[in-house]
């Protein structure tokens, strides 16, 4: 039934399922024009006409139609309300004006307003944890690029800050929880060696207790880790230091090479040009 804004949702959503991706769009579209003038008792609800716009951004991102998928994106993102959902949208909405529809100023207020919304979340699950902060370093670095073509040396030092504080967040982290999983590992050996002296079901309980936090910090290590390598920090950082280098900022440089070098960031290319900075400009 063409006119049903109902029965065209779940054509639109069985078909996305299935991966027909010009079918799917086709049905949402169906769905959303009957909607306008829909029968008693067939309307869609607000959820269902966010998703629909939503979807129909997404489809048509994947047909590489990004006006369209902009256009539908802007109305699922005006029509959600404040949270986690209305988040994603404005991530996903900002990443493809600046990559691919060059609006800037509208992906510079998007970026701009996501960190300001995530700036108050400080989640425990380490995973959720470690996405959050990789959030925070991407929108920055996403925010140096706009504001670098804008010639906005400012609000260039402003990012390119965030998102340094960001990675040092990340690197933090590893840092306490290897700090962590070490002592366990201790705690672990010390255990044992009870087991051996008295065997008891109190030492034993302990000794499992202890054995099983150490697979779990392992795993979380290897989620914080794997969240970090996953950033363009080599580039970040060169992009950093060569910025400050361009302001004459040769100690700040420096330092930024520095703090590359020490995590292992394009070690050698950061010592190169630490060199090259000492013997251009300190010498």
């Amino acid at each position: 039934d063409p006119e049903n804004p109902a029965i065209n949702f779940q054509l639109a959503e069985e078909y996305r399922t299935s991966q027909d991706v010009s079918r799917s769009i086709d049905s949402y579209e169906r769905a959303l024009t009957a909607n306008e003038k829909p029968r008693t008792g067939f309307e869609l609800k607000d959820e269902q006409i966010r998703k629909a716009h939503a979807s129909l951004g997404a489809l048509y991102y994947a047909k590489s139609r990004y006006v369209d998928a902009a256009f539908f994106y802007e109305k699922a993102h005006g029509q959600t309300p404040n949270g986690p959902e209305k988040q994603n949208l404005s991530w996903e909405l900002a990443k493809l004006h600046v990559e691919k529809t060059g609006n800037y100023e509208r992906a510079s207020a998007l970026f701009e307003d996501y960190l300001n919304n995530i700036a108050a979340l400080n989640p425990s699950d380490v995973t959720d944890r470690t996405q959050w902060i990789k959030e925070r370093f991407l929108a920055n670095k996403y925010l140096m690029h706009i504001y670098g073509k804008k010639s906005d040396k400012t609000k260039v030092m402003r990012t390119m800050q965030g998102a340094a504080a960001a990675h040092q967040d990340l690197e933090t982290l590893i840092n306490e929880l290897r700090q962590r999983n070490a002592k366990t590992y201790t705690d672990m050996q010390v255990a044992k060696k009870a087991l051996f002296d008295d065997v008891r079901s109190r030492e034993l309980n302990n000794y499992l207790k202890l054995e099983s936090d150490f697979e779990k910090q392992k795993r979380e290590l290897a989620i914080i880790e794997a969240g970090r390598n996953s950033l363009p920090l080599a580039q970040f950082y060169s992009q950093y230091a060569g910025f400050l280098e361009s302001e004459n900022d040769i100690q700040g440089a420096l330092s930024v090479y520095g703090t590359a070098e020490k995590h292992g960031l394009g070690a050698d290319h950061a010592r190169r040009e630490q060199g090259r900075l000492r013997a251009q400009y300190l010498q």
